[in-house]
């Protein structure tokens, strides 16, 4: 199975990440019709505190389809002025 890693650094906090996956993620149910209502989705899976798990929105379904699986983790905030 191909894998992939990367590391991505972002100047939202922990908190602010994850609000903003968690807007546009929604947990499925493919069984049940009322689950496949909203429009505004990106992806389908699951946020939690401090991970998540998550795939793309399509409209058939897909096996081959990539899963993202994440963990989010505070850094230390550098400020800059000018």
């Amino acid at each position: 199975m191909p894998f992939y890693s990367e590391t991505l650094v972002s100047a939202l906090s922990k908190t602010e990440v994850l609000d903003q996956l968690s807007r546009k993620t929604r947990e499925v149910n493919f069984l049940d019709k009322r689950s496949h209502l909203e429009d505004s989705l990106i992806f389908n899976g699951y946020v939690g505190k401090s991970s998540f798990r998550i795939s793309k929105v399509i409209p058939k379904s897909d096996t081959f389809l990539p899963l993202i699986l994440g963990k989010v983790e505070d850094t230390a905030r550098v400020r800059s002025y000018f």
